[in-house]
């Protein structure tokens, strides 16, 4: 059994590329260049097509461009209209961060998790972590514990 592609986010870059291959030799059009954001934007979608519908989307943008680039705009209105998590989806890039509300809103609990999960990303551990959300490391402790009680 394949686990789906939510929990092999590290496979995504490669089979993002496989399928850009597969799509310009189908559509016989020129490579188009891959911002490393697209790989970013990716990674923060939960996939309810699994597989299918990546390729899917692949093949969509590359049928569209016009050899110059894939568009992220592209792929961030087709996630925010599908749904990424829990309600929101957050697109990081090199620049910036933007949060995408899809039609259902997170609950704060949606959110907080969301947060705590990114700071701890971006931070690698606890003591910076809280330092980004501006609170200090026991609350954040506490919050964390609290998450993982729900």
């Amino acid at each position: 059994a394949v686990p789906p592609l939510r929990e092999r986010r590290e496979d995504i870059p490669l089979l993002i590329d496989y399928f850009i291959d597969e799509a310009v030799k189908e559509t016989e059009k020129k490579r188009p260049p891959v911002l490393p954001d697209l790989y970013t934007v990716f990674k923060n979608y939960d996939f309810p097509g699994n597989i299918r519908e990546l390729k899917s989307m692949i093949f969509d943008a590359v049928s569209r461009s016009r050899g110059d680039k894939i568009s992220l705009d592209l792929f961030k209105t087709i996630i925010g209209k599908r749904g990424g998590k829990k309600g929101i989806s957050i697109y990081k890039d090199s620049t910036e961060s933007t949060i995408i509300f899809t039609d259902r809103l997170p609950t704060l609990k949606d959110v907080t998790k969301l947060v705590i999960e990114e700071a701890l990303n971006r931070s690698k551990n606890q003591v910076a972590a809280a330092k980004l959300l501006g609170i200090s490391p026991a609350a954040l402790s506490k919050r964390i514990k609290a998450a993982k009680n729900q």
